[in-house]
């Protein structure tokens, strides 16, 4: 059971750097100076001994508003076991056992309280409970008002942000300009406007051999499915030619979905997949030099053959999109990176955290901001890594993707985002504007598709048909 103060106007969750206290409340209730305050923050606060927390009181009272702090939230509550009952037990709660309960007693409290009374709701920073890298939560206390302190966070950016909070402002902290450009830290999101600078351009009076011929070399006997949205997407790009290399069975799948494309028949091996002998190998590297940009990867088995067809087409010179079964392939060498770095053509890879885990042999966690990521940045090639916030790095910068939506976390999504960004390096685009022009639209059509079929209903085979709608929010100017 919760027992509610009365007649309180807003709540505050204190945290670091409270200056920005009044920043939030002003924001909130320019012209209402009858506002009332409740106030979480420890009991050390309270006495002065904690820093920038410690003066939260004075500046609430000081700016004319009354405010209730509450410094031991377990004293809201009537608790089957309360903390005092525990205190003196074998086995009692350490402090970080009490602080989480503590912590979960705030959520619960206010969270009840919002929903009794509407009380709107400020944080500073962060809405309590989520982490400002991710944007994780187990649980939270949603704002109706977040205060971001200094720059913006991950978790302001993340698709689904406003699950916790409403609206965002930016409080500034009073750095001068030359610390915030000596600080290492900075990332940059990326925004429309890259999109528009890297998206290439068509000519009216362009033809289709002009707009750029795409190699896409995918498919085996068990993932058809995977040249399907891979050559459906690429024609879908604005590429004038896709041309698919595979083997019969799925080229003959592919063709009654997609007569866009044209195709190229590869000898299968004994397990189905495109075989790496000397024929394969000289066939489908003519036709690389017939071709503007290759992509290779999408439902490939990850076998010594594919490895020997990655490894010849890393000695030519047109720009190479590996992804997947490539990917995998190529993890079983003993420098990998190394193979990367010297390849002869520009090189774009779009791994999945455990293929990067498998290029890198470093496991990396479920933080894409974590320093396993930076491997690649040295060896001279584009990376996107997926995830739900994107990372897209290379020799023209370092962008974050923060768009898209959970309805992509499907089988053959990726394949889709491969056969776009392999058409858009067809038509020109450098290696890193590819991967940022596909990435946003890649994430806007699953936006968009989303709201019509719902992120649980939607599946990879929808989203070109709102490629267009995508394509045409990045032409506006």
């Amino acid at each position: 059971m919760i027992r509610l103060p009365s007649n309180k106007k807003v709540i505050v969750i204190l945290s670091a750097l409270c200056c920005l206290l009044m920043v939030a409340l002003n924001l909130y209730q320019k012209s209402r100076r009858t506002m009332d305050v409740i106030l979480f923050m420890g009991q050390s606060n309270m006495s002065g001994a904690n820093g920038d927390a410690s003066q939260a009181p004075e500046l609430i009272k000081g700016a004319g508003y009354e405010y209730r702090a509450i410094t031991e939230p377990e004293r809201l509550f009537v608790l089957e076991e309360p903390f005092g009952e525990n205190e003196h037990r074998e086995g009692a709660l350490d402090d970080r056992e009490i602080l989480e309960r503590r912590g979960t007693l705030v959520t619960s409290f206010v969270n009840a309280y919002y929903e009794e009374t509407g009380t709107p709701v400020a944080a500073l920073d962060l809405p309590s409970g989520v982490n400002g890298d991710t944007g994780e939560y187990e649980s939270c206390i949603p704002a109706d008002l977040t205060v971001a302190m200094g720059a913006v966070k991950p978790a302001h950016l993340v698709n689904w942000a406003g699950e916790y909070m409403k609206e965002l402002a930016l409080g500034e902290i009073g750095a001068h300009p030359r610390v915030e450009d000596a600080f290492s830290g900075w990332q940059e999101a990326l925004e429309l406007y890259h999109v528009r600078r890297f998206l290439p351009r068509r000519s009216h009076t362009g033809h289709k051999g002009q707009n750029g011929r795409l190699l896409l070399i995918a498919g085996c006997r068990q993932y058809p499915g995977a040249a399907v949205l891979a050559t459906a997407a690429a024609a879908r790009s604005g590429a004038g030619y896709v041309r698919l290399a595979s083997i019969p069975g799925a080229v003959k799948i592919v063709a009654a979905r997609c007569p866009e494309a044209i195709y190229t028949l590869c000898k299968k091996n004994s397990q189905g997949g495109i075989a790496g002998g000397e024929e394969n190998l000289s066939l489908l590297l003519g036709a690389a030099q017939g071709a503007d940009a290759i992509a290779i990867g999408c439902g490939m088995e990850p076998g010594p053959d594919t490895l020997a067809l990655v490894k010849a087409l890393l000695r030519q010179e047109k720009p190479l999109l590996l992804d997947a079964g490539a990917l995998t392939a190529l993890a079983v060498e003993p420098e990998p990176l190394s193979l990367l770095e010297n390849a002869a053509c520009p090189v774009v890879i779009t791994p999945h955290p455990g293929e990067y885990a498998r290029l890198t042999g470093v496991p990396v966690g479920n933080n894409p901001f974590s320093p396993e990521y930076t491997r690649t940045e040295s060896i001279g090639i584009t990376v996107l890594w997926k995830g739900y916030i994107t990372g897209i790095t290379g020799p023209e910068g370092k962008l974050w993707h923060f768009g898209g939506c959970d309805g992509l976390a499907k089988g053959g999504s990726g394949d889709v985002l491969t056969g776009l960004i392999g058409g858009l390096l067809a038509q020109g685009a450098s290696p890193f504007g590819a991967a940022v022009a596909g990435a946003w639209l890649h994430g806007r059509a699953a936006q968009l598709c989303a709201r019509d079929h719902t992120r649980r209903a939607m599946v990879p085979s929808q989203l070109m048909e709102y490629f267009g709608r995508a394509f045409l929010e990045a032409e506006q100017e």
